[in-house]
């Protein structure tokens, strides 16, 4: 490839970063956030007027800060078939059967974490390998009948999505299972290649996109919406992660559910530059909830999912 080639994929890969941004900040979820908001003309404020608006609202978002372990995609794959990863093929014991979807065919591996790898977070396990499973189709494992009153059954009895929990792993190939789906074979998945995974726990404060914002007290339909704008991009929930808070293109569908009742267990997001490709329909994010009593009993049979785009 040519110098000038090399530049200009570079500028392109720059500018498709860019519009993903803008889309999903043109897109951000604002009907449960500001409907008490009438329709009125804002006057400017100046810069240092936002600024100082947002350092008060920080101050008090303060408290509810949590830490999560962030997940970081590599264009590499897992040195180990049980070495944490998005995509790629499953870890699998030849003794157990494979997950499958209600058609009966196998299910593809979206990622999984072994978290001997990670750093600790505390309530989360320390070990073992869990590992999220969805079917290869254009809603990606999800079924829509759970906005119906089917929620607590479906998540009881998921069936196109599965996450499975290895408290002791086989770490022995020969051991293990080769005939399992390969995302690269997949048509509809957010990911095609195996993307090894580089971790770092770090802390945040609480999205404006998260259903647990409110809980710190702060009327966002009260904002103007210079300020506004300028706190979702300054305190999102951006990138993959476990534990901490959740983004959302949409709304949280958490809404209505008693506060921290679902917290989240695993997120996924949209991720594109010159070595990873990883998108949940358009510029979208993939997440999964758990109830705290299960994750502290290391009950994965009840799960969340949700996934969705702009």
């Amino acid at each position: 490839m040519s110098a000038s080639a090399i530049v200009t994929f570079a500028v392109l890969v720059i500018v498709a970063v860019i519009l993903i941004r803008e889309h999903r900040r043109e897109a951000r979820p604002r009907g449960s956030l500001q409907a008490a908001v009438t329709s009125h003309t804002e006057p400017e404020l100046a810069d240092s007027e936002v600024e100082k608006i947002l350092n008060s609202i920080d101050a008090q978002l303060e408290a509810h800060r949590l830490d999560y372990i962030n997940l970081r995609p590599v264009a590499a794959p897992a040195p180990t078939p049980w070495s944490g990863k998005f995509g790629g093929k499953a870890y699998w014991p030849r003794t157990a059967p494979y997950p499958e979807a209600e058609n009966g065919h196998k299910l593809y591996l979206l990622a999984q974490l072994n978290f001997s790898e990670l750093p600790a977070l505390p309530g989360y396990p320390e070990r073992g390998l869990l590992q999220f499973f969805t079917t290869d189709d254009d809603l990606m494992g999800l079924s829509f009948a759970d906005s119906g009153g089917k929620q607590a059954e479906l998540r009881k009895n998921p069936g196109n999505f599965r996450v499975v929990y290895h408290e002791e792993i086989l770490e022995d190939p020969g051991a293990l299972e080769t005939e399992v789906p390969d995302t690269g074979e997949a048509e509809y998945f957010p990911l095609s290649a195996e993307y090894a995974l580089k971790a770092e726990r770090k802390s945040g404060l609480p999205s404006s996109t998260d259903y647990r914002f409110e809980q710190t007290g702060i009327d966002l339909t009260a904002m103007p919406d210079q300020v506004m704008d300028a706190l979702w991009e300054r305190n999102d929930a951006a990138g993959s992660r476990v534990g901490g808070y959740a983004t959302f293109t949409q709304d949280d569908p958490r809404y209505g559910q008693p506060q921290d009742a679902w917290l989240l267990l695993f997120q996924m997001d949209t991720s594109y530059d010159d070595t990873v490709d990883i998108m949940w329909g358009d510029c979208g994010v993939g997440n999964l909830f758990i109830q705290p009593d299960a994750l502290a009993k290391r009950d994965f049979s009840r799960v969340w999912y949700n996934w969705d785009c702009c």
